[in-house]
C-alpha cells in the first residue's frame, strides 16, 4: 500500500496593485524596473538570477518575486539578486515608508556601500530614516570590509520590520580589523522589529550575529541567533553572538541565542529586557549594564535538528516547545516601559521559542502560519486513515493535495475559494 504525504498547500490571498511592472518581460532588470515605477507601484521578478545592485530611490514600491501573488516560498531560493561584488546588493534609503517592501529574494555576494574604508550593508544597506519591510528573504554570502553588517546594515533612525528572514553565512572581518561590527545584523541609531528571523553561521568582529549600537532599541521577537563567529578587533578584545554598546534597549521575546565558542550577549552602557527566551551562558557585562529579566527565561540546550547543516528548527524533545508568550503586555524598566507581544499562529499550547515553530510529524513550512494557516495532520506520511483539520482567519482560495511518496498525485481534496473558519 503507498504511503500518502501532503505535498504543498497553496493559500492565495486577493491582492490589489497599481502598476505592476514584470521583470523580465517589461524591462531586463530590475533597476530599469524601478526607474520606471511610481510611488504605490509593484516590480514583480520572474524567478532566475539577476546579477545587478539594485537602489529603490526613494520611492514606496514593492520589489518582489512571484511569491507574493503565489504564497510559495520556493520562489525565495529560485529569484536571485547577485551583487557581483559591487557594493550593497539592495539600498534603500531616501526616507521611504513602510509601503515600501523587498519580499521573496535570495540576496547575495554584495561587497558592501562606503568608502574611505568604511563598507555598510553587504547584503542590505538601509540608510538614514526609511522603515521599509524586508520580508521572506535568504541574505547569504555577502562581506562588508569594515564589519559594519555583512548581512543587513541599518545605519541611521531606521525602524523597518525584518520578518521571516535567514542571514547566514555572511563575513564582515573586512581587512583592517579595527572596525567593530557584526557578520550579520547591524543595528545604528535604528530600531527595528526582527520577528522570525535566523542569525547564523556568519563571521565578525566582535559581534558574530547582531551587533546593536547607538542608541538602537530593537525588538527580537522569535528570532535565533546561533554558531557565529566573531573575532576581537583592534578596538575590542571581546567578542559575542549578541553584542550591545553605547545606550541600547534591545526587547528579547520567545528568543534562542546559543554558541558553543561565543558568550551570548555582551553589555556596556546599555539595558536589555528578556522574556521566555533561551539564552546560553546569561550575560557578560562590558561596563555599566542592566538586565531586565521577565519571566520564562531558560538557560538550556535548544536541540537544534541538525545545525552542521544549517537546519535549526527545533527537535521533538527540545525545551524552547510551548515555552514562548503572545497577545499579552509586557512591564519592565520599573514599569515605565511596555510592549504588546502580538498574537500568532503556532503549533501546540503557546508559541515555541527561536525562528522555526515546531510541527508534530508534519510537512508543512513556518512561512505558512503567516499566511493565515493552522493544520493539524497525523499520521504524515499515512497508510490507511489520514486526520486533517485546518483553520483559516480570511477569506482564501485553498488547494490541498495528496501525493504518494513517489510524487504521483492521489486526490485533490479541496480546490474552492473558502470562508473564515476551521
Amino acid at each position: 500500500m503507498k504511503k500518502i504525504v501532503l505535498a504543498f498547500i497553496f493559500l492565495v490571498p486577493i491582492l490589489t496593485y497599481n502598476q505592476i511592472i514584470n521583470i523580465p518581460f517589461d524591462y531586463p532588470t530590475i533597476q530599469q524596473g524601478i526607474d520606471a515605477a511610481s510611488d504605490g507601484d509593484t516590480v514583480l521578478v520572474q524567478a532566475g538570477v539577476y546579477v545587478e545592485n539594485i537602489n529603490f530611490n526613494g520611492k514606496n514600491i514593492i520589489v518582489a518575486s512571484l511569491m507574493l501573488t503565489t504564497g510559495d516560498d520556493t520562489y525565495i531560493s529560485q529569484t536571485v539578486i547577485d551583487g557581483n561584488q559591487n557594493g550593497s546588493v539592495v539600498t534603500i534609503d531616501n526616507g521611504v515608508n513602510s509601503t515600501a517592501t523587498l519580499n521573496g529574494f535570495t540576496i547575495r555576494n554584495g561587497s558592501g556601500s562606503g568608502s574611505g574604508g568604511q563598507t555598510h550593508g553587504g547584503g542590505i544597506f538601509l540608510d538614514g530614516g526609511v522603515n521599509p519591510n524586508l520580508l521572506n528573504l535568504i541574505v547569504k554570502d555577502n562581506v562588508a570590509a569594515s564589519c559594519n553588517g555583512a548581512g543587513i546594515c541599518c545605519w541611521g533612525n531606521n525602524d523597518c520590520l525584518i520578518e521571516n528572514v535567514t542571514v547566514m553565512g555572511n563575513d564582515g572581518r573586512g581587512t583592517a580589523m579595527t572596525n567593530d561590527g557584526s557578520g550579520g545584523i547591524l543595528l545604528a541609531h535604528s530600531s527595528p522589529v526582527l520577528r522570525n528571523v535566523t542569525i547564523v553561521n556568519n563571521k565578525g568582529l566582535i559581534a558574530g550575529g547582531l551587533f546593536c549600537s547607538g542608541y538602537s532599541n530593537p525588538v527580537l521577537i522569535n528570532v535565533t541567533i546561533a554558531n557565529n563567529i566573531a573575532y576581537p578587533s583592534l578596538n575590542n578584545n571581546q567578542t559575542a553572538e549578541f553584542f550591545c554598546w553605547n545606550n541600547t534597549k534591545p526587547l528579547l521575546v520567545n528568543t534562542i541565542i546559543w554558541s558553543d565558542s561565543l558568550p551570548s550577549i555582551v553589555l556596556t552602557v546599555d539595558t536589555i529586557t528578556i522574556s521566555n527566551s533561551n539564552i546560553k551562558g546569561g550575560i557578560v557585562f562590558n561596563g555599566n549594564g542592566t538586565v531586565n529579566w521577565l519571566g520564562g527565561n531558560i538557560n538550556s540546550d535548544p536541540m537544534f535538528l541538525d545545525p552542521q547543516n544549517e537546519n535549526f528548527s527545533l527537535a521533538d524533545v527540545s525545551p524552547c516547545i510551548d515555552a514562548g508568550i503572545q497577545d499579552v503586555i509586557l512591564v519592565y524598566n520599573n514599569g515605565s516601559d511596555t510592549f504588546f507581544v502580538p498574537p500568532m499562529n503556532y503549533f501546540g499550547t503557546a508559541p515555541d521559542m527561536g525562528s522555526h515553530e515546531w510541527y508534530s510529524s508534519m510537512n508543512i513550512d513556518p512561512l505558512l502560519q503567516d499566511l493565515g494557516l493552522i493544520v493539524s495532520i497525523y499520521p504524515n506520511p499515512c497508510s490507511g486513515m489520514l486526520h486533517l483539520q485546518y483553520s483559516i482567519f480570511d477569506t482564501r482560495y485553498s488547494i490541498f493535495k495528496l501525493y504518494s511518496a513517489e510524487g504521483i498525485l492521489v486526490k485533490t481534496l479541496i480546490d474552492q475559494l473558502q470562508q473564515p473558519g476551521e
